[in-house]
């Protein structure tokens, strides 16, 4: 049934069916459509098609196709390539990273710059908290909740404790700058999102990572209890009292 489905002339079937395969983890189930999959992902008519097969393989993690995540970054659609780049940072990250700063280079739009961010991010390398820093200032609606996105996961990632300052004060700045409460609550909810990753650290018994956990916890909390004081936005106010509560404690 599956097979006809994944030949069906209409797109968004094609796109239903490799949506329901991604969600399967049967290991016999995977390697039987693996290979269509990977001819679909580079062969397929319908961009929306190709960009699927591609988080089909990304999700089965099937390092033997490089090759079309390869193929993908170059599609002319940046929701292929943005795809393709999520499914290679999974399969062979430091080539990921690689392409991701090369790419950046070029001026991409869509969904690729998002990616390309977060694909960078995922690395925490001090040396890019430059990215983040160039982007906050030509960032406006949903980029700057991606960008907020980013800098969340890089405050996870790097070993460097000013890179971890600087990343937070990119957060900082884009929850200010932003008028529309809903964006502005969905970057808080990113910056609360690294501070509940620190707390989880604190459970685990190491002594390394709960030090560093609570250092950087005492450096957020300043920046974080402004950005609630001064929401404005009732909704907003609520959920960050809750989030800082839940972290925090006390008022």
């Amino acid at each position: 049934m599956y097979h006809l489905a994944l030949k069906d002339g209409l797109e968004h079937v094609r796109v239903y069916t490799l949506n329901y395969l991604e969600a399967q983890k049967n290991k016999k189930t995977q390697e039987t459509f693996t290979p269509t999959v990977r001819t679909m992902a580079m062969k397929d008519s319908s961009h929306h098609v190709r960009s699927a097969a591609l988080h089909v393989l990304a999700t089965w993690k099937v390092k033997d196709a490089r090759t079309e995540m390869l193929h993908g970054i170059n599609d002319y659609s940046y929701k292929v390539a943005s795809s393709a780049l999520r499914g290679l940072s999974i399969v062979a990250k430091d080539t990921a990273y690689s392409i991701a700063k090369h790419m950046l280079t070029t001026n991409p739009g869509g969904e690729f710059r998002p990616e390309i961010w977060a694909v960078i991010a995922e690395q925490g390398k001090p040396q890019d908290t430059t990215v983040l820093q160039d982007a906050q200032y030509r960032v406006a609606a949903g980029n700057k909740i991606a960008l907020a996105t980013a800098a969340s996961i890089f405050m996870k990632k790097t070993e460097s404790e000013d890179a971890f300052k600087s990343a937070l004060r990119v957060t900082d700045y884009l929850a200010n700058s932003e008028a529309i409460g809903s964006y502005r609550g969905a970057i808080g909810v990113y910056m609360y999102d690294a501070a509940y990753y620190y707390k989880d650290q604190i459970k685990k018994n190491n002594k390394a990572q709960t030090t560093k956990a609570n250092r950087r916890l005492a450096i957020m909390k300043p920046v974080l209890e402004n950005i609630r004081d001064k929401e404005t936005d009732k909704d907003n106010k609520v959920e960050y009292d809750l989030f800082h509560k839940a972290i925090y404690g006390g008022n």
